[in-house]
Protein backbone atom coordinates (compact mmCIF):
# COMPACT_ATOMS: atom_id res chain seq x y z
CA UNK A 1 0.00 0.00 0.00
CA UNK A 2 1.53 3.40 -1.12
CA UNK A 3 1.72 6.08 2.09
CA UNK A 4 -1.08 8.18 2.84
CA UNK A 5 -1.12 11.91 0.95
CA UNK A 6 -3.05 14.29 2.83
CA UNK A 7 -5.84 16.33 1.04
CA UNK A 8 -6.12 19.96 0.80
CA UNK A 9 -9.75 20.80 2.15
CA UNK A 10 -11.15 24.02 1.33
CA UNK A 11 -15.02 24.62 2.63
CA UNK A 12 -17.84 24.27 -0.10
CA UNK A 13 -15.44 23.24 -2.67
CA UNK A 14 -13.95 20.00 -2.04
CA UNK A 15 -15.88 17.47 -3.23
CA UNK A 16 -17.56 14.48 -0.39
CA UNK A 17 -16.88 11.76 -2.85
CA UNK A 18 -16.45 7.60 -2.76
CA UNK A 19 -12.88 8.43 -4.24
CA UNK A 20 -11.93 11.06 -1.19
CA UNK A 21 -13.04 8.87 1.11
CA UNK A 22 -11.63 5.43 0.26
CA UNK A 23 -8.22 7.35 0.39
CA UNK A 24 -8.66 8.53 4.11
CA UNK A 25 -10.26 5.15 4.60
CA UNK A 26 -6.43 3.95 3.24
CA UNK A 27 -4.76 6.32 5.65
CA UNK A 28 -6.14 5.24 8.58
CA UNK A 29 -5.68 1.48 7.47
CA UNK A 30 -2.37 2.19 6.74
CA UNK A 31 -1.55 3.70 9.95
CA UNK A 32 -2.93 0.95 11.72
CA UNK A 33 -0.83 -1.39 10.61
CA UNK A 34 1.91 -0.69 13.50
CA UNK A 35 1.14 -2.58 16.49
CA UNK A 36 2.64 -2.31 19.48
CA UNK A 37 2.58 -5.34 21.00
CA UNK A 38 4.74 -4.80 24.40
CA UNK A 39 7.94 -6.71 25.60
CA UNK A 40 9.27 -9.69 23.07
CA UNK A 41 8.60 -13.16 23.83
CA UNK A 42 9.36 -15.74 21.24
CA UNK A 43 6.95 -16.41 18.51
CA UNK A 44 5.56 -15.16 15.29
CA UNK A 45 5.84 -11.73 14.60
CA UNK A 46 4.42 -9.80 11.49
CA UNK A 47 5.55 -6.82 9.56
CA UNK A 48 4.53 -3.96 11.58
CA UNK A 49 4.55 -5.22 14.76
CA UNK A 50 6.37 -3.60 17.56
CA UNK A 51 8.13 -4.91 20.26
CA UNK A 52 10.15 -3.98 23.59
CA UNK A 53 13.67 -6.09 24.07
CA UNK A 54 15.95 -5.52 26.54
CA UNK A 55 14.92 -2.21 26.42
CA UNK A 56 14.81 -1.15 23.04
CA UNK A 57 11.92 -0.94 20.64
CA UNK A 58 11.80 -2.75 17.39
CA UNK A 59 9.20 -2.95 14.72
CA UNK A 60 9.05 -6.04 12.19
CA UNK A 61 9.92 -5.24 8.75
CA UNK A 62 8.74 -8.54 7.39
CA UNK A 63 7.27 -11.65 8.98
CA UNK A 64 10.00 -13.28 11.31
CA UNK A 65 10.40 -15.43 14.37
CA UNK A 66 14.00 -14.47 15.17
CA UNK A 67 15.04 -12.59 18.41
CA UNK A 68 15.29 -8.67 17.58
CA UNK A 69 19.26 -7.87 17.43
CA UNK A 70 20.31 -3.95 16.18
CA UNK A 71 21.29 -2.89 13.01
CA UNK A 72 25.02 -3.22 12.37
CA UNK A 73 27.51 -0.85 13.13
CA UNK A 74 28.33 1.19 10.05
CA UNK A 75 31.46 1.70 8.00
CA UNK A 76 32.01 5.21 10.30
CA UNK A 77 32.53 3.11 13.76
CA UNK A 78 34.25 0.16 12.49
CA UNK A 79 36.94 -0.48 15.20
CA UNK A 80 40.73 -0.53 14.57
CA UNK A 81 42.88 -2.12 17.15
CA UNK A 82 44.92 -5.16 18.80
CA UNK A 83 41.55 -6.57 20.60
CA UNK A 84 38.01 -7.17 18.91
CA UNK A 85 35.22 -5.63 20.48
CA UNK A 86 33.72 -7.29 23.40
CA UNK A 87 30.23 -6.94 22.99
CA UNK A 88 29.17 -7.88 19.20
CA UNK A 89 26.58 -7.43 17.53
CA UNK A 90 25.44 -9.77 14.36
CA UNK A 91 26.73 -8.25 11.49
CA UNK A 92 29.61 -6.33 12.78
CA UNK A 93 32.83 -6.01 11.58
CA UNK A 94 36.24 -5.00 13.27
CA UNK A 95 40.08 -4.78 12.31
CA UNK A 96 42.58 -6.49 14.57
CA UNK A 97 46.10 -5.35 14.49
CA UNK A 98 49.15 -6.25 16.62
CA UNK A 99 50.32 -2.56 16.45
CA UNK A 100 48.39 0.66 15.94
CA UNK A 101 51.27 2.40 15.15
CA UNK A 102 53.38 -0.07 13.02
CA UNK A 103 51.43 -3.28 12.08
CA UNK A 104 52.55 -6.69 11.00
CA UNK A 105 49.01 -7.87 9.99
CA UNK A 106 45.62 -6.02 9.23
CA UNK A 107 42.75 -8.95 9.63
CA UNK A 108 39.07 -7.72 9.12
CA UNK A 109 36.54 -9.91 10.66
CA UNK A 110 32.18 -9.59 10.35
CA UNK A 111 31.00 -11.37 13.71
CA UNK A 112 28.17 -13.90 13.12
CA UNK A 113 25.86 -14.08 15.70
CA UNK A 114 23.94 -17.27 14.25
CA UNK A 115 27.24 -19.02 13.92
CA UNK A 116 27.52 -22.79 15.96
CA UNK A 117 30.89 -22.23 16.57
CA UNK A 118 32.55 -20.67 19.48
CA UNK A 119 34.39 -19.10 17.29
CA UNK A 120 31.72 -16.05 15.57
CA UNK A 121 34.26 -13.30 14.58
CA UNK A 122 34.39 -14.77 10.83
CA UNK A 123 37.77 -13.67 8.64
CA UNK A 124 36.44 -11.44 5.44
CA UNK A 125 39.92 -9.83 4.38
CA UNK A 126 43.70 -9.05 5.16
CA UNK A 127 47.41 -10.00 4.52
CA UNK A 128 48.73 -13.00 6.23
CA UNK A 129 51.06 -13.66 8.87
CA UNK A 130 54.37 -14.48 7.51
CA UNK A 131 57.84 -15.27 8.46
CA UNK A 132 60.81 -16.51 6.97
CA UNK A 133 64.21 -18.14 8.01
CA UNK A 134 66.53 -18.17 4.90
CA UNK A 135 70.00 -19.35 6.38
CA UNK A 136 71.07 -23.20 6.40
CA UNK A 137 71.21 -25.01 9.69
CA UNK A 138 71.95 -28.71 10.59
CA UNK A 139 69.68 -31.92 12.02
CA UNK A 140 71.79 -34.79 13.76
CA UNK A 141 70.12 -38.20 13.09
CA UNK A 142 68.30 -38.27 16.64
CA UNK A 143 65.24 -39.87 15.11
CA UNK A 144 62.94 -37.48 16.99
CA UNK A 145 61.44 -34.25 16.28
CA UNK A 146 62.89 -31.23 17.57
CA UNK A 147 64.03 -27.82 16.90
CA UNK A 148 67.29 -26.00 14.79
CA UNK A 149 69.36 -23.45 15.89
CA UNK A 150 66.92 -20.99 14.92
CA UNK A 151 63.58 -22.07 16.13
CA UNK A 152 60.70 -22.53 13.66
CA UNK A 153 59.82 -20.13 11.49
CA UNK A 154 57.68 -19.42 14.41
CA UNK A 155 54.37 -17.50 14.63
CA UNK A 156 52.42 -17.04 17.77
CA UNK A 157 48.60 -16.98 17.61
CA UNK A 158 46.52 -13.74 18.61
CA UNK A 159 43.50 -15.28 19.82
CA UNK A 160 41.59 -18.71 19.63
CA UNK A 161 40.54 -19.84 16.97
CA UNK A 162 40.54 -21.47 13.31
CA UNK A 163 44.08 -21.17 11.06
CA UNK A 164 45.46 -21.93 8.11
CA UNK A 165 48.96 -22.33 7.95
CA UNK A 166 51.19 -23.03 4.90
CA UNK A 167 54.96 -23.56 5.40
CA UNK A 168 57.77 -24.42 3.14
CA UNK A 169 61.25 -25.90 3.56
CA UNK A 170 64.30 -27.09 1.48
CA UNK A 171 65.93 -30.00 2.98
CA UNK A 172 69.75 -32.15 2.19
CA UNK A 173 71.29 -34.79 3.50
CA UNK A 174 74.55 -34.00 5.23
CA UNK A 175 77.23 -36.75 4.26
CA UNK A 176 75.20 -38.84 3.01
CA UNK A 177 71.63 -39.01 1.59
CA UNK A 178 69.09 -38.96 4.89
CA UNK A 179 65.75 -39.33 4.91
CA UNK A 180 64.52 -36.00 6.03
CA UNK A 181 60.71 -34.75 7.49
CA UNK A 182 58.68 -31.43 8.32
CA UNK A 183 56.01 -30.84 10.30
CA UNK A 184 53.73 -27.75 11.43
CA UNK A 185 53.43 -28.11 15.23
CA UNK A 186 52.05 -26.23 17.96
CA UNK A 187 54.56 -25.51 20.25
CA UNK A 188 56.72 -28.55 21.26
CA UNK A 189 53.67 -31.16 22.41
CA UNK A 190 51.05 -31.32 19.69
CA UNK A 191 52.08 -31.94 16.22
CA UNK A 192 49.46 -30.22 13.92
CA UNK A 193 49.65 -33.53 11.51
CA UNK A 194 50.57 -31.95 8.27
CA UNK A 195 54.48 -33.69 8.22
CA UNK A 196 56.05 -34.03 4.47
CA UNK A 197 58.73 -36.13 4.35
CA UNK A 198 61.91 -37.05 1.20
CA UNK A 199 64.48 -38.45 0.52
CA UNK A 200 67.06 -36.16 0.61
CA UNK A 201 70.42 -36.57 -1.43
CA UNK A 202 73.81 -35.42 0.27
CA UNK A 203 76.40 -32.31 -0.86
CA UNK A 204 73.35 -29.54 -1.15
CA UNK A 205 71.49 -31.20 -3.12
CA UNK A 206 67.98 -29.98 -1.67
CA UNK A 207 64.65 -31.34 -1.82
CA UNK A 208 61.39 -29.01 -1.18
CA UNK A 209 58.77 -29.88 1.18
CA UNK A 210 55.65 -27.76 1.51
CA UNK A 211 52.90 -28.33 3.44
CA UNK A 212 49.16 -26.83 4.74
CA UNK A 213 46.13 -27.67 6.26
CA UNK A 214 43.81 -25.76 8.86
CA UNK A 215 43.33 -26.48 12.56
CA UNK A 216 41.65 -24.79 16.17
CA UNK A 217 44.57 -22.98 17.74
CA UNK A 218 44.18 -21.65 21.40
CA UNK A 219 45.06 -17.64 22.04
CA UNK A 220 49.03 -17.72 21.75
CA UNK A 221 49.36 -20.63 20.15
CA UNK A 222 53.22 -20.98 19.00
CA UNK A 223 52.77 -22.35 15.45
CA UNK A 224 56.28 -23.18 14.44
CA UNK A 225 58.04 -26.03 11.60
CA UNK A 226 59.94 -28.87 13.27
CA UNK A 227 62.08 -31.61 12.07
CA UNK A 228 62.71 -34.89 11.88
CA UNK A 229 65.97 -36.85 10.21
CA UNK A 230 67.28 -40.39 10.21
CA UNK A 231 70.82 -39.33 9.15
CA UNK A 232 72.52 -36.25 9.47
CA UNK A 233 70.65 -33.64 7.24
CA UNK A 234 70.34 -29.57 7.09
CA UNK A 235 66.93 -27.52 6.04
CA UNK A 236 67.13 -23.71 4.27
CA UNK A 237 64.66 -21.66 2.83
CA UNK A 238 62.05 -21.77 5.69
CA UNK A 239 58.73 -20.12 5.41
CA UNK A 240 56.07 -19.98 7.53
CA UNK A 241 52.35 -18.71 6.37
CA UNK A 242 49.16 -18.76 8.70
CA UNK A 243 46.03 -16.72 7.85
CA UNK A 244 42.50 -17.23 10.31
CA UNK A 245 39.64 -18.49 9.71
CA UNK A 246 37.48 -17.64 12.55
CA UNK A 247 38.38 -16.57 16.08
CA UNK A 248 36.65 -16.16 19.58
Amino acid sequence: MAHYVKNVWVDNVSPVDSAHMTTMENGIAEAADLYYLGDWVAGTYKEGDIVVYNGVAYVAVRQTTATPVPWAAGQASLSYGTTLPSNPVDGQEAVLVDSVTNPTYQWRFRYNAQSTSPYKWEFIGGPPLHVFVGTQENIGALSTWQDLTTVGPRLLVPRAGTYFGCASVQSSGVGGASLLQADLWNGTTSALGFSVAASSPANGSYIPLTMQGAGNISAGGDIRLRYWANANGAFANRSLTITPVRVS
